[in-house]
């Protein structure tokens, strides 16, 4: 009965120390991805807090009207990701187009470049309301 005893008592043993084990190691893996999850929403705050646009000027060209949006921040935004919005509504992305004035166009708005959106409708008296990938924004009241 001692040696039965013994062995069961040295068997559970064995069988706590390996749990204790696989649970410090899933604790360190659930730890590091905690992390790397938490270095990425520090990543998209640091981002989102420093980016910033602004509407330089609206005109009307030629029966288009044509608002002129400089990157006054530090984050780096997709052309195809600007839109815009008139008196609070939504314009359609085939209605106006985007371009970048100081470089050829390689699809990215840097910091302080400024772009040109075209919409193909001359209008005045009008919210113009900017809105880039990450939601920052910027309202420009024309002819008000």
């Amino acid at each position: 009965m001692g040696l039965s005893t013994a062995a069961v008592f040295s068997l559970l043993f064995l069988v706590g120390v390996a749990a204790t084990v696989s649970l410090i190691k899933a604790q360190e893996d659930y730890t590091v991805i905690l992390n790397m999850g938490n270095e990425k929403l520090l990543d998209r705050s640091f981002r989102d807090v420093h980016s910033d646009i602004e509407i330089i000027d609206v005109a009307s060209v030629g029966g288009n009207l044509v608002i002129t949006v400089n990157n006054t921040g530090n984050t780096v935004f997709e052309i195809d990701n600007v839109y815009l919005m008139i008196n609070g509504s939504w314009i359609p992305e085939d209605a106006y187009s985007v371009s970048i004035l100081q470089s050829p166009s390689n699809g990215y708005w840097e910091p302080e470049e400024t772009i040109e959106i075209t919409y193909s409708t001359a209008l005045s008296g009008v919210v113009v309301k900017v809105v880039a990938e990450t939601g920052v924004e910027d309202r420009y009241l024309y002819g008000l």
